[in-house]
């Protein structure tokens, strides 16, 4: 039997004159008996907790669902993560896996990703297969009930490095796939683009744990020349600003030259939901866009001089602006 010792939940020291609280003893039922149940303590391990080691911790395609799948990666999503066995008989490293999402109905995927893997239905692609890549994230097959969702999402991926050695930034998953020498079961699999023809009205911005920190400072530490991951960084996110500002403005930067209209000219409305904090480039993120949701509570800190990082933003003209109007 197992629980904790101490008074019994009848006993409340609030029932005592505040005088009488140091002249209170406990009694030696308290040492004995489970707070519980009342009852005594009989011998045993208590609540015993083994070490599952990662290596136990691997989803087994042709059995976990994908809600399996989603359990057993959820719990390890920080350091070093959840293994998945090798994706190919010639893989060079197994992965670590990071980012599970699941995907509810097969009948929202385009019928194309099975063709362009040669198969005419999903029922008849195998457990475990890439289906599609959106944005870096891989789309599984996984064991099908009649009550199991269809597929997760994979966003983000790690290959394994020796003993002693420095763990990877993770990256995302079609490029850990390659990285580790998978590479050619993605040679066939798809973009998931969605429904052709569809008409966009709204683009949303939705952060997970936090909307978003600007740039990513562990991959310029890890990069071999921090300064110019840094460079690219940065130009990377002021173009993503460039982006969601072409929607009040015709001209488009020298980035989007001959990838199609702007956002003014498709008639796109961008929102930002903020659901958790945003710091430094992710606050600038919030301020390019035209409709803003933030949930009580969310703090926005634009300032990261303290880190040690200078460069100028989007929120020191909006910010300014912001303030000329309202004086």
């Amino acid at each position: 039997m197992a629980g904790l010792f101490g008074p019994p939940p009848s006993f409340r020291l609030s029932s005592l004159d505040k005088a009488e609280w140091r002249n209170v003893a406990p009694e030696k039922s308290w040492q004995e008996l489970s707070v519980s149940w009342g009852e005594r303590f009989l011998g045993g391990k208590t609540h015993e907790r083994p070490l599952v080691q990662f290596a136990k911790r691997k989803p087994d395609w042709e059995k976990h669902t994908a809600e399996d799948v989603l359990r057993i990666l959820n719990p390890s999503d920080s350091k070093p993560g959840a293994m998945l066995h090798p994706l190919t008989s010639d893989a060079k490293a197994s992965l670590f896996a990071y980012g599970a999402h699941l995907h509810k109905s097969a009948v929202t995927l385009p019928l194309s990703l099975f063709t362009a893997l040669g198969f005419t239905s999903y029922e008849q692609v195998p457990a475990r297969t890439p289906i599609a890549t959106n944005l870096g994230a891989v789309l599984f097959k996984a064991a099908q009930t009649p009550t199991s969702t269809a597929a997760v999402w994979i966003t983000d991926g790690r290959v394994p490095r020796g003993k002693d050695k420095p763990i990877d930034p993770k990256i995302p998953m079609a490029e850990a796939i390659k990285l580790a020498g998978h590479g050619k079961i993605l040679e066939n699999v798809q973009r998931d683009v969605g429904r052709e023809g569809e008409d966009v009205k709204v683009l949303a911005l939705i952060g997970g744990g936090y909307f978003s920190n600007g740039i990513a400072l562990n991959t310029i530490e890890h990069a071999s020349s921090p300064g110019q991951e840094t460079w690219d960084n940065i130009c990377a996110s002021d173009n993503i600003v460039s982006f969601l500002c072409s929607d009040i403005s015709d001209e488009q930067p020298a980035f989007m030259q001959g990838q199609g209209k702007a956002l003014s000219q498709r008639v796109i409305v961008t929102v930002a939901c903020v659901r958790w904090n945003a710091a430094a480039g992710g606050v600038a993120l919030v301020t390019a866009c035209d409709v803003v949701l933030a949930g009580r509570g969310v703090v926005l800190n634009p300032s990261y001089r303290g880190m040690g990082l200078h460069r100028s933003e989007l929120h020191s003209y909006v910010l300014s602006l912001s303030l000329e109007c309202q004086s």
